[in-house]
């Protein structure tokens, strides 16, 4: 909720685009998952702005349905009439085409470095739910994109909530005024329950499969160093305001359920690691565990 009430200043953007303080910030989500629906939430609760959602697009069909369904229910009005609904392999242009100002990327970490650069060549404004990419490649090509955002004057914000948060801005300016002195040394944990074994609708292919449950194979979702650890490593970046310049670690499988086990899923490649312990230095020494 943190993360998508802050986009208000930056979606009141397009106010400014089209003209008058009172019309209407016109959204849409690419990506209609659980992320979706809560950032719909968030964004229809920022006070004193009028949010309209005129377009959703998902991969998947049923997605796309739900969602729709979801907020009309609940938001009635606020859902224009002829609202797109898209899904398939190009869900993306339909929303690229419409007169939204603003829109939010909840897809998986795989198809974001693109859905990003083509929002930027649409020229909108882009809420890019965190992780920006799931490996090093989409990353470089997300700052790129990110340059030409800028130099177009185009709004964009991450989804690293803590950013946004009074209390944590506030511990991290004392800390930038050396309240604790030097910092030497920091600890960040991610704990979580147990991975599911995510199990095949019938008929689907494996790649649907794989971007069904995206957040159990690396090339999808990055792993979760990535996909969930990465916002609390940038809590200690933000702190340090150091880049880290080593990085060794390790990780494996508690357990053998993950999604490469099994015969319905052995022509599958490896699943993500269900532990990590990676030891960062930083560019002054600090070490973070």
């Amino acid at each position: 909720m943190i993360a998508g009430g802050a986009i208000g200043g930056a979606i009141a953007v397009g106010k400014a685009v089209k003209g008058g303080e009172n019309a209407p910030i016109k959204i849409a989500f690419v990506g209609c998952g659980r992320r979706a629906r809560e950032l719909a939430d968030a964004a229809m609760s920022v006070p004193d702005e009028t949010v309209s959602i005129v377009g959703l697009a998902d991969f998947f069909g049923c997605q796309t349905q739900s969602m729709y369904r979801s907020l009309k229910g609940r938001y009635g009005d606020r859902i224009v009439s002829g609202c797109i609904r898209a899904n398939g392999n190009d869900c993306l242009e339909p929303i690229n085409q419409s007169d939204a100002d603003l829109v939010y990327v909840t897809t998986p970490p795989v198809c974001r470095p693109e859905y990003f650069r083509r929002l930027i060549d649409a020229q909108k404004h882009v809420f890019l739910e965190k992780p920006l990419a799931a490996d090093p490649i989409g990353v470089q090509d997300m700052v790129a994109t990110a340059k030409r955002a800028a130099e177009d004057g185009l709004s964009v914000h991450v989804g690293f909530q803590r950013r946004f948060d009074e209390r944590y801005q506030d511990i991290i300016a004392e800390i930038h005024a050396g309240a604790i002195g030097s910092p030497i040394f920091a600890r960040a944990f991610c704990n979580a329950g147990p991975l599911r074994r995510p199990k095949p609708v019938a008929g689907e292919n494996p790649v649907e499969f794989q971007l069904r449950n995206w957040n159990h194979f690396e090339w999808t979702g990055g792993d979760f160093l990535v996909e969930q650890h990465v916002a609390g490593l940038d809590v200690i970046r933000w702190a340090l305001d150091e880049l880290p310049v080593v990085a060794q670690g390790q990780g494996g499988w508690k357990t053998k359920n993950r999604p490469d086990h099994g015969d319905d899923s052995a022509d599958l490649p490896h699943g993500v690691f269900d532990h990590h312990s990676i030891e960062y230095e930083f560019a002054n020494g600090v070490h973070l565990i």
